[in-house]
């Protein structure tokens, strides 16, 4: 088990373009989140409370049954997970957006509140 936390780390020092480009929209978003999550015997892209982001890129390809049972392993653990390809990353960002906050309006009032604090003034 010591493997698979060790490689989780690993993970989050040596990120793929698409997870880097990823983390710095998390951030400029405002959301809280993780990155490299093990939860069980899998280790997610990122983690936002129980929500888990994953991207899918080349390394996905041929692998959807793998996908399929760990999502499901990950949903029966109490998270719920979206999927989106890495293109969507660099070629409409919003629509991550958009879904994310549509799943989950109570990230988009605490970015909101994190945005106030940061420039000093409370709406």
């Amino acid at each position: 088990m010591k493997k698979i936390f060790t490689y989780a780390t690993s993970m989050r020092r040596n990120r793929v373009p698409a997870e880097q480009k990823m983390f710095g929209l998390l951030r400029a978003w405002r959301i809280e989140f993780k990155t490299q999550v093990v939860i069980g015997h899998y280790i997610a892209d990122f983690v936002i409370d129980k929500l888990v982001i994953e991207l899918d890129g080349p390394t996905h390809v041929g692998r959807e049954q793998y996908d399929r049972e760990r999502d499901a392993y990950l949903r029966k653990s109490g998270c719920n997970v979206m999927r989106f390809p890495n293109r969507i990353v660099y070629e409409d960002p919003r629509q991550i957006k958009a879904e994310i906050f549509k799943q989950y309006p109570m990230l988009q009032a605490r970015a909101a509140i994190r945005k106030s604090k940061l420039f000093g003034r409370w709406t």
